[in-house]
């Protein structure tokens, strides 16, 4: 342990990520040596590689700040995932926003809404020119 503390961040980091690698390469090798033709037992996974302790400067984060499906509780050096975090803001939506759809409204007929990337009126076959009304579609 003493030894591990004595690392940098970035060389303990590279040495869980590549314990973490071997690991899922140790299951895709079990994985994939598995003949379904034949009734072998299933080899045990291998152990899942964790963080070691450290000087406090770890912390764990609260699944209701995951997203998705969420095995376990994800630790990580303080400030690696979020940044400062204002218990007042609302937590975002999944996912990031839509953009919002351009359309527009023949100056001629007064067909639409007709979809931004269409540069001509199926109703009467008008360009789409400034008189065009534009709207964002929601």
């Amino acid at each position: 342990m003493a030894v591990l503390s004595k690392l940098s961040r970035f060389q303990r980091l590279s040495m869980i990520q590549s314990a973490l690698l071997l690991t899922q390469n140790e299951r895709t090798e079990h994985v994939q040596g598995f003949d379904h033709l034949e009734h072998h037992p299933m080899l045990a996974p291998p152990p899942i590689a964790t963080l070691p302790p450290t000087d406090g400067n770890v912390f764990s984060i609260d699944h209701s700040h995951c997203y998705g499906t969420t095995l376990s509780t994800i630790r990580t050096e303080a400030g690696a995932v979020f940044g400062p975090y204002d218990s007042h803001e609302q937590p975002r939506a999944r996912g990031p926003k839509k953009p919002e759809t351009v359309v527009w409204f023949c100056s001629e007929c007064g067909d639409g809404p007709i979809l931004d990337w269409q540069t001509a009126c199926p109703q009467c076959y008008h360009q789409r020119c400034g008189s065009c009304k534009e709207e964002y579609a929601s």
